[in-house]
């Protein structure tokens, strides 16, 4: 996530740096560059914060997936009648039994 965000970071300061070059040229031509190097810019940031997002979402029903794999490995019979525990967890349904 650092790298990811540092490569944003960078791209989000050249951007800036484009934008500055193009309010001071004057030449059609090199604006017409400039412009098209901004528009490039603009798609690679996009790219990047979309990939940020992705991976971040991922990260996250990783840990969410963890936790409830925890819960479920420390859950205990809550009725001493009945050995078996039955627990639902984002639309899963998990069943629990002594061996």
């Amino acid at each position: 996530v650092t790298k990811l965000q540092d490569t944003i970071d960078k791209e989000s300061e050249y951007k800036s740096e484009l934008m500055k070059n193009y309010q001071e040229i004057t030449d059609i031509d090199q604006r017409r560059l400039v412009s098209q190097q901004l528009e490039k810019c603009d798609e690679k940031i996009e790219a990047l914060m979309m990939m940020m997002v992705h991976y971040c979402a991922g990260l996250q029903h990783c840990l969410d997936q963890e936790e409830a794999h925890k819960r479920l490995l420390n859950m205990e019979p809550t009725n001493d009648d009945d050995d078996d525990v039955v627990t639902e967890d984002s639309g899963i349904q998990f069943v629990v039994t002594d061996s």
